[in-house]
């Protein structure tokens, strides 16, 4: 649509065709203008038509009737009537699974560590022996070696009793 009726649009449509001058001389010229102002002015009064008849008012005592309503349902409101709603007993249940879901794998992966660390330990008996503060360097000849590593067997204790006494 053009802009010397684009401009008084609106006013056309409620005053049902009356448009200044230079309008009427573009929209007695233009065929696409007419065109679309035909098909708004069926668009009119299509929306008019379906316009209620009157204005609707409620029955006499609709508002009383409705804040009645309002009070009874808020006297039979307890503490626990908002626990057996549907929408919070949905959440509520999905919120405890994700808890189950998140401890158990929080508790398996504690489980997988425990194991993991057993498993290194047992599958290593040479570690347990052999100090970590002194390692063993490449400088040391061969009777160096075996002495120190049978330095390390006659010291070794495996609990709280002291090395040479007696186990028990």
């Amino acid at each position: 649509m053009h802009e010397p009726i684009s401009e008084y649009l609106e006013q056309y449509l409620a005053e049902r065709g009356k448009l200044p001058a230079n309008a009427e001389e573009h929209l007695a010229g233009c065929l696409e203008c007419q065109e679309e102002l035909a098909a708004m002015k069926a668009q009119s009064v299509l929306m008019q038509s379906l316009r209620a008849p009157r204005d609707v008012e409620p029955r006499a005592g609709f508002y009383a009737r409705v804040m009645e309503q309002i009070e009874a349902r808020r006297a039979k409101a307890t503490f626990w009537s908002g626990f057996l709603e549907p929408a919070f007993a949905k959440r509520l249940a999905f919120a405890s699974l994700t808890l189950v879901l998140l401890l158990g794998s929080v508790l398996a992966v504690i489980q997988n560590d425990r194991v993991s660390e057993d498993m290194a330990v047992s599958a290593h008996p040479e570690m347990v022996m052999v100090p970590q503060a002194t390692p063993a360097s490449a400088t040391d000849s061969p009777d160096q070696e075996r002495d120190a590593t049978l330095v390390n067997l006659t010291t070794y204790s495996s609990g709280p009793q002291q090395a040479g006494g007696p186990i028990q």
